[in-house]
């Protein structure tokens, strides 16, 4: 019966992961795919503890940012489904920035929600592919220095729209700051993965070029 239920929560976690993956998909596309949806993955994650922390609390003002985040998201994922991957990872870029306005506004700049800010930028280097996207890695770092500067100038240091007690504060600005650092390092974990990959891929090429040219 554990089994089971193992075999189904990983093939579930394939289905979501290798979403909008079909059979003629370059392997190349399949790879930016997969990370895009490994991004998408971890950030419905981080809105969901967030939204599930916000009721216990009853931080009802915070809950309905956090569920609009993570409805965009959803949205985010089912373009993704049906082949619009640019326009998924758009709007996934609007979102994260537009949701850390908002939730920075919301609670203030006391809760330390700006400090998601780093690893969602490691976060995006890992999704988008640099030298093909150009424009896209413009167009993110544009938006994302914007929202930041936004922040700092527009969020309150503690708004009065919802009651948040003075100790609430001290948690949520430990737990953004913990779910920060763990975040940086799967993401950096991630990136270093990818380059190591990447460079083996270059030697067994060059392995592969060197023995035809020797068996010549």
């Amino acid at each position: 019966m554990k089994t089971n239920f193992a075999e189904s929560l990983v093939s579930l976690a394939k289905r979501i992961l290798e979403n909008g993956i079909q059979p003629s998909t370059p392997l190349e596309r399949q790879k930016n795919i997969l990370r895009f949806n490994l991004f998408l993955v971890f950030a419905l994650g981080v809105i969901l503890i967030s939204l599930l922390f916000n009721f216990l609390n009853q931080l009802y003002f915070s809950a309905v940012v956090n569920l609009g985040g993570s409805l965009l998201f959803i949205v985010a994922y089912f373009m993704n489904k049906d082949g619009n991957l640019k326009q998924a990872r758009k709007l996934g870029i609007i979102t994260i920035n537009l949701y850390l306005f908002t939730i920075s506004y919301v609670e203030g700049l006391r809760s330390g929600q700006y400090l998601l800010f780093f690893p969602l930028l490691l976060a995006l280097i890992f999704v988008i592919d640099i030298k093909k996207n150009s424009q896209e890695v413009i167009l993110t770092s544009v938006i994302t220095l914007v929202t930041t500067a936004m922040i700092f100038i527009l969020a309150p240091y503690q708004n009065n729209l919802q009651k948040i007690p003075q100790d609430l504060y001290s948690g949520l600005f430990s737990t953004n700051l913990s779910v920060a650092l763990l975040l940086t390092s799967v993401f950096a974990y991630l990136i270093l993965k990818t380059l190591e990959n990447h460079e083996e891929k270059i030697l067994e090429e060059k392995m592969l070029a060197d023995t035809i040219y020797d068996t010549s």
